[in-house]
């Protein structure tokens, strides 16, 4: 669910005149040449240097850790507004604090960088403080615009469009205090524009809500997920069948084990119950983006939730070879995630393929693999990138069950899975 997306969506239909009715008879909308959009007839579209006392730039200083202002930065200025406790200070002029000095109904903007455009309303200021030169100032003229209003502005389409066009540099974009104020504002009728930051605001509170019961429903069901595929693991899914023999030792068990598991299974090492390849990069001249050769993976970069996607880089000399139905497992950055491939496949470096031998259950050692991410995270090494290697994926302790119930926990997690699947997806 893209809520930004709806945020725009909304935020673009206030500023048109679209959100709520009008009390004027001229509320039909028009269009007007040069203009980026239709409005309501009682509405004008203004330059933004029209509504605005002033436009201008920061002070220029460095950030000081104690004094009697405040020093706003374009950092400063998170998601969720601004932390003036960790604002450092500056040492200012008197007479200079006076031209600088931030007030209440304030808006300062990015001019520079990744950030350019970004804006804040200075609203609950309990502290003195001045702004940097890589910010602007916008003091909307009280009369005309309600601050408000304008911010929401500041958050539309319309508004980004126009800064995109209004921005100039090659290495770094920026946007100047002349092309900010040429900028265009569609204008209702002063009290219209508090009915609609009103209405807009409580909208937008309710997609907030939405939001937030949103992002706590796929946490809950990533719980429920790793719970199940938790129990799955150990046994405690399905009953174990009297009917079912106890699982033959293979090879040797191994020495530290993550937790117990019913008496018919066995602790195995991986290597002893699959079939392990390393990935190895091919020569990059055999390396190809037209199809040609064999399917080639570098890292996790085509996962998805369970068969890897299609590749778009081939190779006409593949090195290490992924069989089909198996395991693919990331071992750099990041470590430990897995999935299936239904193709054969050429890994390079940053891919391990697992094949179980036939005592084991594919869709079983997917699920088991699944659960071993923080574990296997835990044992990477590395500055640049963390990693694992060879002998910590082969060392993987693994539990293995009875092939019948390898087969009823897969079928009872291929009931579960999906149920989750369905009270999540929105």
């Amino acid at each position: 669910m893209n809520f930004d997306r709806l945020r725009q969506l909304l935020i673009q239909k206030a500023i048109e005149g679209k959100l709520i009715p009008s009390n004027s008879k001229k509320h039909s909308i028009t269009k007007q040449d040069g203009v980026p959009s239709a409005i309501p007839q009682n509405w004008q579209w203004v330059s933004l240097s029209n509504i605005s006392q002033r436009i201008h730039y920061g002070f220029t200083a460095s950030a000081t850790s104690s004094g009697t202002y405040h020093l706003l930065r374009i950092t400063d200025i998170k998601e969720s507004g601004v932390d003036w406790s960790s604002v450092p200070y500056c040492q200012i002029a008197e007479e200079d604090a006076k031209k600088f000095n931030l007030s209440e109904g304030d808006i300062v903007i990015a001019r520079t960088g990744g950030t350019i455009g970004k804006s804040f309303l200075i609203q609950n200021k309990d502290c003195s403080s001045v702004f940097a030169s890589y910010l602007i100032r916008v003091i909307p003229d009280a009369n005309l615009v309600f601050p408000e209003f304008l911010i929401k502005f500041m958050e539309s389409p319309t508004y980004w469009s126009q800064l995109s066009k209004a921005s100039r540099g090659t290495g770094q974009p920026n946007v100047n205090t002349k092309s900010l104020g040429a900028l265009l504002v569609p204008l209702p009728p002063i009290e219209e524009q508090r009915r609609i930051v009103a209405r807009l605001n409580e909208l937008l509170s309710v997609i907030k809500q939405a939001e937030d019961a949103y992002t706590d429903l796929q946490s809950l069901g990533k719980t429920l997920r790793e719970r199940i595929l938790q129990k799955a693991i150990e046994g405690k899914l399905v009953p174990q069948l009297d009917e079912e023999s106890a699982v033959e030792q293979i090879g040797e068990a191994p020495a530290e084990t993550p937790f117990a598991i019913p008496h018919k299974w066995r602790w195995e090492y991986l290597q002893t119950v699959s079939t392990i390849v390393a990935g190895q990069s091919p020569k990059g001249e055999s390396l190809n983006e037209a199809s040609e050769g064999m399917e080639f993976h570098q890292g996790k970069t085509d996962f998805s939730d369970r068969i890897i996607g299609v590749s778009k880089k081939f190779t006409t000399e593949p090195m290490k070879i992924a069989a089909a139905n198996s395991v693919l497992m990331s071992v750099r950055a990041p470590v430990g995630d897995v999935n299936l491939t239904d193709r054969q496949l050429c890994i390079g470096r940053g891919l391990f393929s697992v094949l179980p031998q036939e005592n084991i259950d594919l869709e079983f050692l997917f699920a088991y693999l699944q659960t071993t991410k923080k574990h296997l995270e835990s044992l990477a090494t590395g500055t640049t990138f963390k990693a694992i290697n060879g002998k910590v994926v082969r060392q993987i302790a693994i539990p293995v069950p009875p092939l019948a119930e390898q087969h009823r926990i897969v079928a009872k997690l291929n009931e579960l899975l999906p149920l989750i699947d369905q009270m999540t997806a929105v």
